[in-house]
This record gives C-alpha cells, structure tokens and sequence, in this order.
C-alpha cells in the first residue's frame, strides 16, 4: 500500500490562478514558452522555464538558469502571488476534458515502493520490446543514425503536444533538420502491460491529454 501524506501547498492567491499556471514545461517550444511569458509576466514558467529571462542563447540547465528561477521563485513569494498554507492539506482537483471528469489528490507520498520495483525482471517476453518507439530506437536511431541516448543527443529533439504531421513537417523545415518520425500512439494495453512487468515506459513513448497544469501547488523541499 501506498504510503502518502499531506502537506503546506504553495499556490497562487485564487484571482491568480489563471494567469500563474500554465502547461507543463516539456510540452511547449521555446517561442510559445516567451509568447505566454510576454501575456503573463506572472507566469510559473518563469521558474520552470527561466531561460525565458535571458536575452541570449543559454543552457536551460546551466546553473544561472537555475540561480534565475530560484531568484523568480523568491520574488513570486514576496510580491504575494504566492501563499504558503498554514496547516498540511491534501488537495482535491478535477480536470475535465472533452465530456470526460476524472478526479486526483495532490500529496506526498513515500519512494520505498518505486525502489523496490526497480528490481529487474527477467523476461524473454518483454513487453517493452513490444513497444514502436523501443524498435525505432533499436533498429533506426542507435545502429543507423548513432543516438545512443535520446535524452541527451542534441541531434534529435521530441515535439510535445496533440500537433499531427504537418506540424512535423513544418518544424523541420523551419529548423532546417531532415528527417521526423511519427509513430502509432501506445495503447492502454501496452503501457498497462509494461507496468505489470516492473518495467519502465522508454524515453517519449507515452503522452497523455488532458495534462494538468503547473504551477497550481508548489512542495517545498
């Protein structure tokens, strides 16, 4: 059984909610991230995108980036946008999405049984080789085009976000790249069997709609 607690949320004050959030930091390009910024200058993205603060090319995971959002953080906090609660709280969200309702909990939650599953499986019917995005970085992106680690070449680059084709099509001729892949969504079915595995979804092989929004509450460390 999962192990989860509550605790003192930092939120934006209820007339800020709307301009404070905003999508999570994977899913948006660097021009929407510094469109949004431009609309909201009270956004979470400045901490969770605080690249967007500079006004030349830098690393998002340098350090300065990283000294900038905690400098954003800290500002949100004295200007009051940000509150702290005075007593632990487990929160209550519903997010809705095309007739569809379902319903979560915010808490924090002990890691022991994440450690425990880590332990690997043997199994000569791995379901994670099942998998599109398993086979295309098998047998096309390692052996052919030499990225080992799609996380960390800086050749290849995952477009988030529900854009189909032609948004493909156009980023790559916009950026001046030559080829993109498009692969057929991974079902219920096989995410459900990876996990009844003890086995780890590759690298951009899930992506899941509606998402929540960021910046909603904040735990601090």
């Amino acid at each position: 059984m999962s192990i989860i607690r509550p605790f003192k949320g930092l939120r934006p004050k209820n007339e800020l909610v709307e301009e404070f959030s905003c999508p999570p930091y994977d899913v948006l390009e660097d021009e929407e991230v510094k469109e949004i910024v431009s609309k909201y200058p009270k956004s979470f993205l400045r901490v969770i995108r605080a690249e967007v603060d500079f006004n030349k090319e830098v690393d998002p995971h340098s350090e300065e980036v990283y000294k900038k959002a905690k400098e954003n953080l800290d500002n949100f906090k004295k200007e009051g946008i940000l509150i702290e609660e005075k007593e632990p709280a487990l929160y209550i969200y519903r997010e809705t999405w095309k007739g569809h309702s379902q319903t979560g909990i915010f808490a924090t939650f002990s890691v022991d049984e994440y450690q425990k599953a880590k332990k690997e499986i043997i199994d000569e019917n791995d379901p994670v080789k099942q998998l599109d995005v398993y086979i295309l970085q098998n047998y096309v992106l390692d052996p052919i085009l030499g990225i080992e680690n799609p996380r960390k070449d800086p050749r290849i680059h995952f477009l988030g976000g529900i854009r189909g084709v032609k948004a493909l099509e156009d980023w790559i001729e916009g950026k001046d790249w030559k080829v993109a892949f498009s692969m057929y969504p991974t079902s219920i079915e096989e995410l459900m069997a990876v996990a009844d595995a003890n086995k780890t979804m590759p690298p951009k092989s899930t992506w899941f709609e509606p998402k929540l929004r960021s910046g909603l509450l904040i735990h601090e460390i």
